[in-house]
Parts: C-alpha cells; sequence; structure tokens
C-alpha cells in the first residue's frame, strides 16, 4: 500500500511536470569581447556564436511562424543588426507569401512578422542593411511591373518609410526596365541627422558580364532620391562605416582593379592588374589591410591580404573560401572542410593552410558566416535567451502597397530638383538669394540672381523649407552655406545640365580653399586630459601650437578620425582633407599618438574633439596661418 501511493504521487508530480506552460531555460551571457560572429549551421539548423578564441553559446534558429523552408526563386536569408541584438528574417511561408520578422535575441521573442503583397519577393541585400547604430533596416521588394524599398524600425519592426518605382525624383531614363532594389548599405549622417539608404537594381536571374547596375541614394529624413556614387560596373564591395568608405572591385575587358572611394569624394586605386581577375573586397582590421580574391588564368581563385597604401599582397592557400575582416584582423571559412579559422597578423607564408587558429568547426559543412561586428559598432548583446521557442506568437500584418512617407514640416514645399554632386543656378526671381551657416541658421551672405552655384549635400528638411549646402565663387574665394530650394510653387535654385555649366569657374583654385562662411564663434571650453604618456608612433616633434591654425593633409580618400575622449574606441566625427583646425589644447601623448583638441566646422556646426598629428613620418596636420 506505501509503495503504490509513492508511486502515485510520483505520477503526479510527473503528470504536472508533462503540462507546464513553458519550459524553463536559463539565459547564456555572453562575455564582453572586441567582436562576436555568427554561424549558420543550415544541416542542423543552428545558430553559433563565437569570438576569436572559441565558440560561447549556441541556439536553434527561431523559425517564422509558417515557414516553408528554401523555395525555388525565394531565399530563406537572414541578417542581424550592428549591435548584435536583434535579426531580421525572411522566409516562404505556407501561403506562398514571404514573411519578414523581427526577433530579439536577449528576450527570445518575435517582435513583429510582416508579409509580402501577393506575388511580391524580398531581394536579397548585398551588405549588411542596418544602420550602424542598429535604428533603422531597409529591405528591397518586387514583383509584378513595380518595386519598392522599406525602412523598418529594428527594435519594433514597425515601418517607418517606403520609396517606390514612382518617385518623382528619379532621374528620367535613369533605370533599365527589368531591374530589382537590392539594399547596399546605410550612410548615417551624424552632422545632418540624415539616414541615406544606396540602392543598387541588380539584374535578377544572374549575369557573367558586368552589366550596369545603377544605384540611387535615398534620404530618408527628406523623401528625396538622387542618383548614388556606386560604380555602375562595380562587381564587389565593402563598406567602412566610420568613414563611409567604399571598397569595390571593377572589371573591364583590358584589366581589373580594387578601389576605394569615400563617398562624396575621389576615388583611389588599391591593386590592379591586367589578365586576372580581382574579386570580393574586404576591409580588414578597422581599415588598416585590404583583402580581395584573386583569379588568374586557370590558376585555382586565392585570397590575398595586404596593407593599405602599399603594393605588396601575400596570398592564401587555395583551401579558404571566404574571408571576413573583423575590428582587430580577420576570418577565414573554409566550407569544404566545416571550419572557420581566425588571424591577426601580415606575418605568414605565402600559399600555406596554416594560418589562425579554429574557432569553429563541424562535420557538416553547410555554414554560413552571417554576422561580424561591423568595424565601428559595439557588441550589445548581453545574453542570449536559449528558450527553443519564443514565449509569445509576433503579431503578423501585411505590408501596405502604399506607404506615405514622414513628410515632417517640408509636406508645403516644393519637391527637391536639385542633387548633391550637380550644379545648379540661382532663379532670376527678382531678389538675391539668403545663404545661411545651417539648414533654417544663421544669416550670412547674399547669392545674386543667376549665379551658378555647386551643390555639395542635401536636402535637410528644416523649418518648412528644403536645404542645400552650396559652394560658389565670392570675391576670388570659394566660399559655401545653406541655401532653401524654394517654398510652395516657387524654386529659388534650378538645376544646370551638364551642357550649361562652366566647370573650370566652379572648380576652386589651390589659391582659394573652401571656406564656409559663418559668423565668429565662441571659443569653446578647453578639455585637459594627461592620457597615457606613450607617443611611440607618432612623428618626431610637435609642430602645432595652442591657439593655433592646422590644416588635415590626408591622403585621397582619406579622413581623419576626431574622438570626444582620449580613450573613445569609436570616433564621433571624421575630418575630410585640407580641412582647417583652431588648436584648443594639447598635446596629451595617448595609445602612441599624440592627441591634440581641436575645434572645427562641420556641416555648418561647431564641433571639437581629439585628434592625432600623424604616425611614423606621416604627418596628418600641418600648422596653418
Amino acid at each position: 500500500m506505501q509503495k503504490q501511493l509513492i508511486l502515485t504521487i510520483i505520477a503526479f508530480f510527473l503528470l504536472l511536470a508533462g503540462h507546464s506552460a513553458h519550459p524553463v531555460h536559463a539565459d547564456t551571457p555572453l562575455p564582453e569581447t572586441d567582436w562576436y560572429a555568427v554561424i549558420w549551421n543550415r544541416d542542423t539548423d543552428t545558430l553559433h556564436w563565437v569570438n576569436n578564441a572559441t565558440e560561447l553559446a549556441s541556439i536553434p534558429r527561431p523559425n517564422l511562424p509558417g515557414e516553408v523552408g528554401d523555395v525555388p526563386g525565394l531565399d530563406l536569408r537572414l541578417h542581424i543588426s550592428p549591435d548584435g541584438r536583434y535579426m531580421i528574417q525572411y522566409a516562404p511561408l505556407e501561403n506562398e507569401r514571404q514573411g519578414i520578422g523581427f526577433y530579439d535575441f536577449q528576450s527570445g521573442q518575435w517582435m513583429q512578422t510582416h508579409e509580402t503583397q501577393p506575388g511580391e519577393f524580398v531581394v536579397r541585400a548585398a551588405r549588411n542593411p542596418f544602420s550602424l547604430n542598429s535604428e533603422l533596416v531597409a529591405l528591397g521588394l518586387a514583383g509584378g511591373d513595380g518595386w519598392r524599398v522599406i525602412a523598418f524600425e529594428t527594435a519594433t519592426g514597425n515601418v517607418v518609410a517606403q520609396f517606390d518605382n514612382n518617385h518623382p525624383n528619379i532621374p528620367a531614363d535613369y533605370l533599365p526596365a527589368n531591374r530589382a532594389p537590392s539594399v547596399a548599405f546605410f550612410q548615417l549622417d551624424e552632422g545632418l541627422a540624415q539616414s541615406r539608404v544606396h540602392v543598387r537594381f541588380i539584374q535578377l536571374g544572374g549575369n557573367p558580364e558586368p552589366t550596369p547596375q545603377p544605384a540611387l541614394v535615398w534620404t530618408l529624413e527628406a523623401n528625396s532620391v538622387a542618383a548614388s556614387e556606386l560604380h555602375p560596373l562595380l562587381w564587389d564591395f565593402d563598406v567602412l562605416p566610420t568613414q563611409g568608405r567604399v571598397l569595390y572591385s571593377l572589371a573591364d575587358n583590358a584589366q581589373t582593379s580594387v578601389n576605394a572611394l569615400m563617398t562624396g569624394q575621389a576615388g583611389e586605386v588599391v591593386y590592379q592588374q591586367a589578365g586576372g581577375f580581382a574579386n570580393q573586397p574586404r576591409w580588414v582590421a578597422n581599415g588598416q589591410f585590404v583583402a580581395f580574391r584573386l583569379t588568374q588564368g586557370a590558376q585555382v581563385p586565392m585570397w590575398y591580404l595586404g596593407a593599405v597604401g602599399l603594393d605588396d599582397f601575400t596570398p592564401f592557400a587555395p583551401d579558404y573560401d571566404e574571408l571576413l575582416g573583423t575590428v582587430d584582423g580577420f576570418v577565414l571559412v573554409d566550407y569544404n572542410a566545416g571550419e572557420v579559422k581566425f588571424a591577426n597578423t601580415l606575418a605568414f607564408e605565402a600559399f600555406t593552410p596554416t594560418v589562425g587558429n579554429v574557432i569553429y568547426t563541424t562535420d557538416t559543412p553547410a555554414i554560413e558566416v552571417v554576422y561580424i561586428t561591423p568595424m565601428g559598432a559595439q557588441f550589445m548583446l548581453a545574453s542570449l535567451a536559449t528558450s527553443p521557442e519564443p514565449p509569445d506568437a509576433p503579431v503578423v500584418v501585411d505590408i501596405p502597397e502604399n506607404i506615405t512617407p514622414p513628410q515632417g514640416n517640408c509636406s508645403d514645399a516644393p519637391l527637391p530638383r536639385l542633387t548633391a554632386g550637380s550644379a545648379a543656378r540661382v532663379t532670376p526671381i527678382g531678389s538675391p538669394l539668403n545663404v545661411r551657416t545651417a539648414p533654417a541658421g544663421d544669416y550670412i551672405m547674399e547669392i545674386a540672381e543667376g549665379t551658378v552655384v555647386n551643390v555639395i549635400d542635401g536636402p535637410v528638411c528644416a523649418d518648412g523649407y528644403y536645404w542645400w549646402n552650396l559652394q560658389f565663387q565670392s570675391e576670388n574665394a570659394t566660399v559655401g552655406g545653406w541655401s532653401a530650394e524654394g517654398t510652395g510653387g516657387d524654386y529659388w535654385l534650378e538645376p544646370l545640365t551638364q551642357a550649361e555649366v562652366d566647370f573650370d569657374a566652379l572648380r576652386p583654385t589651390p589659391a582659394s580653399p573652401v571656406v564656409q562662411v559663418q559668423p565668429t564663434a565662441t571659443n569653446p571650453p578647453r578639455a585637459t586630459s594627461p592620457g597615457d604618456g606613450d607617443c611611440s608612433n607618432a612623428p618626431f616633434g610637435a609642430e602645432l601650437t595652442v591657439d593655433g591654425f592646422a590644416t588635415t593633409t590626408l591622403d585621397a580618400g582619406s579622413t581623419l578620425a576626431m574622438r570626444t575622449n582620449l580613450d573613445d574606441t569609436i570616433p564621433t566625427h571624421q575630418i575630410p582633407n585640407g580641412h582647417m583646425l583652431r588648436v584648443v589644447t594639447g598635446p596629451a601623448c595617448n595609445g602612441g599618438f599624440r592627441m591634440w583638441y581641436v575645434s572645427t566646422t562641420l556641416n555648418g556646426a561647431e564641433v571639437t574633439g581629439w585628434v592625432a598629428d600623424g604616425l611614423g613620418n606621416n604627418r596628418y596636420l600641418q600648422p596653418a596661418s
């Protein structure tokens, strides 16, 4: 009797356990490190978190509600936000649409899931489609006779804005027929508080020949669209987010090259060779190194790695299928062996497979590295929810066909007709055009009717107007500032065709540097910091003086990083070449560099921070009057 009672009690507790609503799973903490990589093992359908030493966590891939796996012509893809916390995933559904889901790795929940319109599909993004601060993400969709690009809020999945094939700013005959929008990358301008999405228009089905793939840049805040600086014949590219610097491979019938382009500035050739094909360029170690995959004749393709600015690239063994840059080195992937390695040195023997240490290995080689913490971002996922099923079902909604873009207080302004990088003319309306320090900023001067100007940046919506940053000639000097394009149905600036522009008259001369005209600024507060006393990598001798001025002297396409604090890992601003700075205080030796606290003007606003005056024999700053 006693034995039977004990068995009954055990069975009762087992019955209770079997009816538990949710199994209890402890979250996996993720130690702080410079970067993480996430590897998707497609055979086991699991996600694995690894760093420069080993694997630290794994979970089954969260499945979209109603997903059916891969369907011919419809990918099952996922992207992870730069901070590592959120995942956007799109997959075919049982109802023959595609689902787009937003998942929080820390809470283990789907926040929201959208469904495409019937006959519409998601176009695979060319690179990470998030903004560097992880706040926004954009995807291209196509189907039927149209296409659209939608921006979402990452942390909620809410739709923020959209532009489509009917946008009035798309240049006439700019896009070939039957093209689909593939989001290339986000470009975030902190100084202007603008988010720009670069979108390439690809030919579906693939094409082995270099077919022009034109690109547009969409400014979300102004809902404006203009031609992008991405080269239409690039094969592949990589972006250094902290500088907005694009590394791309270009091929024609004669030769192949790898080029670096700072958006809005001239590009530079990193590598060039006739008779070979260089592709898959990659930034490595915060932009200090460059890697690419080279095919020469009948040889097996091999990855090459070298320092930026030096024409000396070392080949790896042909074992490696993929190379991806990290903040401190690079990751090598051997798909056939199911192996992922990490290395952070150039000191390896050419053509050898014994490079780096193994950080992930598997017997099932169907693996894909779907995430590496981008250079300039910080990994923010403190712990990983290991519950195999999300506790709450997501909200499932259709993406509407038409989304009204945010107009802010510029809904009554005329649609922008200008584009950055083009020329314009002050419209003859009977009065000159005002120039200001910033959008809706302080008045500084006027431009006469009929004056031809260079359009440098914009538009920015402020105070009911669309504003453009202009450059023009005044008293033998090239000056600049911000002007409004118009109001109501009246335009105060009109675009010029290339045939109407006298480029020699617009081009600044060495004797007349560009001056962003502005009122006299107040003296910025002096910042003091002792640093760590290490100036071992700085040029010999300090040439700058406190309360003096300096000019940035950089390589073509480069910028000088400015940091709010000496020990900050991520710069707050990037100072372009030929830019004037005022030296506030310094120097402070820190991290091997001689640092100066400076003040300057970017995009019409005064900024301050720490900059280095050089590295080795290269001086980034020269004294100026």
